[in-house]
């Protein structure tokens, strides 16, 4: 895996820097900000060394444990059996923990509990379960991980950096981290996305060069996990007409990017109904149709004309959102010298640096 060794960065850290911006990252629980945050770490910062790794394997060990208990649970709520008896054995004794045991994960993990969690996996009564899961709470990296535990079992298990990238860890407070890219050092800021985090939001909008809101674009059927009621796409469509708008931002470029593209095509191709959400939409099984709409329904939020670009990504895939993001930063610099440009013009100054 060569962490240090996979792209030679030490050019960089020589690269004069003669601008710097503030970049920050918002969006609603469960967007993929922080999936973007980890990735950027990839793309600019030599990735996550062996030692960080490790240290993270009890949020992938609890990622695991928290996954399977939601689907059990929503095993009862849908009244779906589970087929094999020790299966069910299995399973109750996974019923029997309480949700106190993923705040101490080292105290209940052991390779066996992983294995048996693997077994109820491959139970045909879990699989029709896990086919309801936008109808309850569990996570987009769930499938990924139980599809892993093999490997995640073995003793010497060491995370690989896509492990790392996809395990839920709720940002509280706020994450930082420092890239630098065409002679400008950008400072990226996570703040956390659940709702009791957003009154914090406001202490870092002073001086932000550059506001990036993501939303998930397959959230469209799914309840927000604060209260499991509110429609998510609904919540992040109001949180961003709130921002869009704010006088904190006159001087911000804009930019929206829309997530989990994949899981939004393979939805609305499996025949999730838009419409079911979002009376107005016609455009039935046609995920061009629906992408369309939906962008749509945000863009039309921004009655300043504030947007500087509209995206759609899947973060998960590297190599596209790395040239996404670069694409992204060169906008950024050539926006800020058109700016600096028509300032010194209005000052009719000599222009000097």
């Amino acid at each position: 895996m060569g962490c240090f060794g996979n792209k030679d960065k030490s050019s960089s850290k020589e690269e004069e820097i003669l601008d710097s911006k503030k970049i920050l990252l918002l969006g609603a629980g469960d967007s993929g900000k922080s999936t973007i945050f980890k990735q950027l770490q990839r793309i600019y910062n030599n990735g996550f060394p062996v030692e960080e790794r490790i240290l993270k394997k009890n949020v992938i060990y609890e990622n695991v444990l928290r996954n399977m208990m939601s689907l059990i649970k929503a095993t009862h709520t849908f009244q779906i059996p589970i087929e094999n008896e020790d299966n069910r054995e299995r399973a109750g004794k996974i019923d029997q923990l309480s949700s106190k045991v993923l705040l101490s994960i080292e105290r209940v993990w052991s390779s066996e509990l992983g294995l048996e969690i693997k077994k109820l996996w491959e139970d045909p009564g879990v699989q029709r379960t896990f086919q309801k899961r936008s109808a309850f709470q569990i996570e987009d990296s769930a499938q990924y991980y139980f599809d892993n535990l093999e490997r995640i079992c073995e003793e010497n298990y060491i995370p690989t950096e896509e492990d790392i990238v996809r395990a839920r860890m709720k940002t509280t407070g706020l994450i930082e981290q420092k890239f630098v890219s065409h002679n400008t050092e950008f400072v990226m800021i996570d703040v956390g996305g659940q709702r009791n985090e957003r009154k914090k939001w406001i202490h870092h909008f002073e001086g932000v060069d550059v506001v990036l809101f993501v939303t998930s674009m397959s959230e469209f059927d799914q309840k927000c996990y604060e209260d499991d009621q509110t429609n998510r796409m609904k919540e992040s469509l109001q949180l961003f007409e709130d921002h869009i708008n704010s006088r904190w931002f006159t001087n911000a470029q804009v930019y929206l990017l829309f997530n989990k593209y994949d899981l939004f095509e393979q939805k609305i191709n499996a025949g999730v109904r838009l419409q079911d959400t979002f009376e107005t939409y016609t455009g039935e099984k046609d995920p061009n149709i629906a992408r369309d709409f939906i962008i749509n329904l945000f863009t039309s939020k921004d009655i300043n004309s504030k947007l500087v670009n509209v995206s759609c990504v899947t973060a998960l895939d590297l190599a596209e959102l790395g040239k996404q993001i670069e694409a992204m930063i060169q906008t950024i610099i050539s926006r800020s010298k058109q700016q600096q440009e028509n300032q010194n013009n209005q000052q009719q100054q000599p222009h000097h640096h």
